[in-house]
């Protein structure tokens, strides 16, 4: 995906979105899109779901699909309606007709965008619904800033970008000429500068490389590019005049995606590049699934291992302060056990999504640790703010009134939470942070559960 850098427009920012929506390739694209807006959001797969968390939590928008199971997104508006008028519900469905518009404001819904989204439409949209209730056309520096962004982005999103690298002229401007229309060009005359855009902060979305080049082959600089965790999952695509099965073998067992035999033909070479980007598209969807639960969609284990270190790292270089926040549902295990695995996934999911929703910053993550345990990292947060933070947490969860009978602590669904923050001097001291906060959480359960400790 090209979707990736925020775009911080303040109007937006933590702004709690709920997305309905059952299939899991759709949800993760509009969360991703949502998110660069820095929008809190808040996933659910039915539209009975959706209802469930309506009661359970605030929200200040919802992005329904109308096609689900269980409840579709019209009979979930409907009985959204009966409790809550205010809401903006917005339709976010492949159903585009006018009748199917009409159908959707009848239900209740204000609005209708039509899939595959426009990420333009998009966020207009939202800005038209969340800015202080105004019109997007007032005032006329939001809707400058909104309609810059807007039309930057949906620029960026529609158009790959396709590096040319060979020495001849000819070919390059053959090449470019022939997908311009369909792609951003970038060009390289030989294989150093090739490498040198690959690494870049711009790179390519795929390369078309030449394999007869001076100084450096076609086959080192693949070799080097896939060699190299940072460029190794650029598709590349040999377009050369060696032509025999034993070049081709060459080059794709080197980890080229495809081999195309010069004197080429546009119209295939088109064709061929379509195919490899729509899949690269697809691998970018599912490498983004891969850090998301597949139950809560939040966060998962890996997202969070990931975004420690690299935060760890970074306080540590810049002396700043981290903080952490361990979670466990109280009891969790005789919830299970007397409601169901069924019930015990929905209270999951209602948990999950009331913590999620109080965390705020764009710079901090919530995700799940595994099982009933979930955690959120703070940068740059001081010990009295990571303990405010925590009741913060504990109080939304305490709010949802989620029956637990089997509780010795409640007769609902309680967390209990342990904090730790320090001023961050080594990655050893970063590591230990986990432990004090897990630590702080044993003692949490130790003084009656239902509450927050911080370290000692």
């Amino acid at each position: 995906m090209t979707v990736e850098a925020p775009i911080a427009i303040a109007p937006l920012q933590g702004r709690r979105i709920l997305l309905v929506e059952d299939n899991p390739v759709n949800q993760a694209v509009a969360q991703a899109l949502l998110s660069r807006m820095e929008l809190s959001v808040t996933v659910v797969s039915d539209g009975e779901q959706a209802v469930e968390m309506m009661k359970a939590a605030d929200f200040d928008l919802i992005l329904m699909d109308i096609q689900m199971p269980v409840l579709d997104g019209y009979q979930a508006t409907q009985q959204i309606r009966q409790f809550n008028t205010d809401i903006p519900i917005i339709a976010l469905t492949a159903a585009a007709m006018v009748e199917d518009k009409q159908k959707a404001l009848a239900s209740g819904m204000n609005d209708h965008l039509s899939k595959p989204i426009n990420l333009a439409k998009l966020q207009a949209t939202l800005a038209h619904y969340l800015v202080d209730g105004r019109e997007l056309s007032a005032p006329a520096s939001s809707q400058q800033l909104i309609t810059t962004e807007s039309n930057r982005l949906q620029e960026t999103t529609k158009m790959a970008t396709v590096l040319i690298v060979d020495d001849m002229p000819t070919n390059v401007k053959v090449l470019a000429n022939g997908l311009k229309n369909e792609y951003h060009i970038q060009v390289a005359s030989n294989g150093a500068k090739a490498i040198e855009i690959a690494r870049s902060s711009t790179p390519p979305d795929l390369i078309l490389l030449d394999i007869i080049m001076p100084d450096m082959d076609g086959y080192e600089v693949c070799r080097r590019l896939k060699n190299d965790a940072q460029t190794s999952s650029i598709p590349i695509i040999f377009v050369s005049a060696l032509g025999e099965a034993l070049d081709e073998e060459k080059g794709l067992n080197l980890g080229a995606v495809d081999y195309i035999s010069k004197p080429f033909h546009l119209p295939i070479v088109r064709a061929r590049l379509r195919n490899h980007m729509t899949l690269k598209r697809k691998t970018d969807l599912l490498e983004d699934m891969s850090h998301m639960d597949g139950l809560t969609h939040v966060a998962n284990r890996r997202q969070f291992d990931e975004t420690f270190e690299k935060e760890a790292q970074r306080c540590q270089r810049d002396g700043h302060y981290l903080g952490i926040i361990m979670i466990d549902i109280d009891y969790f295990k005789l919830f299970n056990d007397n409601y169901g695995h069924g019930k015990g996934d929905d209270c999951l999911v209602k948990v999950a999504g009331a913590l999620n929703n109080q965390i705020r910053r764009s710079s901090d993550l919530f995700a799940r640790y595994g099982g009933e345990e979930f955690v959120v990292i703070l940068p740059d947060t001081q010990p009295k703010e990571v303990a405010a933070i925590a009741e913060k947490l504990r109080v939304a969860v305490d709010q949802l009134n989620i029956t637990h009978e089997f509780s010795a602590v409640s007769d609902h669904v309680t967390i209990s939470l342990g904090g730790a923050s320090e001023l961050i001097e080594s990655h050893q001291q970063a590591l230990d942070l986990l432990s004090k906060a897990d630590q702080a959480l044993y003692q949490a359960k130790e003084m009656g559960r239902n509450r927050v400790a911080m370290q000692k």
